[in-house]
């Protein structure tokens, strides 16, 4: 009889160890959450376009304008800077809008060949679906949730004190388990939206590449 609940208790004990499988949507958050800290210094950098130079107006011997490469070395050291900053617990903040849009992953199969062709999604197409605060609660930025009412006065004198306010798309994940991808934009007044494409290693996503899709 002792013999028998001491097989019980292991078999019990084993099963309680036994990690359950994550839900889709667990594992969507898991991406925004282990993805997003790297992403959000990229964006803020890619395709920016070397500052004019000064008005002869405006010019004197104090003023030396920038070269491109010197304005590109300041677009990277302010990376490096946000790169730090997003990897410390709650030290740069974004505001993210809580509706997930809707994907239609044969599309971007179609268009992206390179990227895609081996890429075999768990589910093809995604419907909205709206994340709540507790999905988010493990990034190490620190996260608002705006509802989408608020997208339109994004670009107006809204009250927010966020760095940066993006729109996201659901985020497919292959078959695997191992590669995801999702769409991105910033603020919604860019005329072009992200590509965000990750793999999972070492059990933590990490960013793989981003790709501009222009509108």
């Amino acid at each position: 009889m002792k013999k028998a609940l001491s097989i019980i208790t292991i078999v019990l004990f084993l099963f309680s160890c036994t990690e359950k499988e994550k839900t889709y949507e667990e594992l969507e958050a898991e991406v925004l959450c282990d993805v997003l800290p790297d992403v959000i210094p990229e964006i803020g950098s890619l395709f920016i376009p070397p500052p004019p130079p000064m008005p002869d107006s405006l010019q004197n011997e104090n003023y030396s304008n920038f070269s491109n490469e010197e304005f590109f070395n300041l677009v990277n050291e302010e990376k490096e800077n946000i790169k730090k900053l997003a990897n410390q617990k709650n030290k740069y903040r974004i505001g993210i809008i809580d509706t997930l849009r809707k994907i239609h992953f044969s599309y971007y199969k179609k268009e992206f060949p390179k990227h895609f062709n081996d890429f075999i999604p768990i589910f093809d197409s995604l419907d909205l679906r709206q994340v709540n605060k507790n999905e988010v609660k493990n990034s190490t930025l620190l996260i608002n949730l705006y509802g989408s009412k608020f997208l339109p006065h994004i670009t107006s004198n809204h009250n927010h004190d966020e760095h940066t306010i993006v729109s996201i798309s659901r985020v497919v994940i292959n078959d695997k388990k191992n590669k995801a991808f999702f769409n991105l934009t910033k603020g919604g007044c860019i005329p072009y939206t992200f590509k965000i494409i990750s793999i999972r290693k070492n059990n933590k996503w990490i960013l793989k590449g981003i790709i501009k899709d222009d509108y």
